[in-house]
């Protein structure tokens, strides 16, 4: 294993309380949700709530001076200033996913700056996955062993990193199976996602040949058998969040 470096203590922090947010996401996936409508017709549980109850009170403790963004309290209406720094929080990603039971969500929490994300943590509570990155430093991912446990977050994981395909090799490319629509139909089509996923353009005919979609997965989750990020592409045409 190629050992990370140590997160900062800022994002050590948002490590923690993606865990935090985590294991009482997973007392209502065991005990159940209550499930309603927001105004844009998309669900949200009591587990989204509770979560984000959660992680922005674990903010507030770690940050008062940086504004954030939730999707739940945005829901509500509570959108903060406009500022150059701001965490960017979803509390449970994957919202459908949870509701059917296929353990494809995510705890998602960002550090933004100038617009560009600088660090931020990717939670799968329901498969014990840990996924953490900065800016500089690169990425890593740990497995939580006892996901329904209090803990203190890890400081070292297993570094991780993207991989460019090679030329005339196989692309593979996730989609949501969520938020599929036509426009993600006519991407998962072998041409476009050569022109999507190829840096490098001279070779068009082999992309044809070697481009195409191997999975459908949740929109927070982009996983492969082993529940590992294991793609060379991620198709998510995004809206607000």
């Amino acid at each position: 294993m190629t050992a990370s470096p140590n997160p900062d203590p800022l994002l050590h922090g948002m490590m923690a309380l993606a865990l935090d947010a985590g294991r009482v996401i997973l007392e209502f996936y065991d005990g159940g949700a209550d499930v309603t409508l927001k105004p844009d017709a998309s669900p949200v549980t009591s587990a989204d709530l509770a979560a984000e109850a959660i992680i922005l009170a674990g903010l507030q403790s770690l940050a008062p001076e940086i504004p954030v963004i939730a999707e739940e309290a945005v829901a509500r209406g509570a959108i903060p200033k406009a500022a150059r720094q701001f965490f960017l929080v979803d509390p449970l990603d994957g919202t459908k996913e949870f509701i059917s039971r296929n353990g494809e969500f995510t705890v998602n929490i960002a550090l933004i700056e100038a617009g560009q994300p600088v660090a931020g943590v990717v939670y799968a509570p329901a498969i014990g996955r840990l996924f953490w990155g900065e800016q500089g430093k690169g990425a890593a991912v740990v497995v939580v062993a006892d996901p329904k446990a209090a803990q203190e977050p890890p400081r070292e994981g297993r570094r991780i990193a993207a991989q460019q395909a090679a030329a005339g090799a196989p692309i593979k490319v996730v989609a949501s199976r969520s938020h599929r629509d036509g426009e993600t139909d006519r991407f998962l089509r072998p041409s476009a996602i050569a022109r999507s996923c190829r840096p490098d353009r001279r070779s068009s005919s082999a992309w044809w040949r070697a481009a195409r979609p191997s999975s459908i997965r949740g929109s927070a989750a982009p996983w492969n058998g082993t529940r590992r990020p294991a793609m060379r592409c991620w198709r998510r045409l995004a809206g607000r969040w």
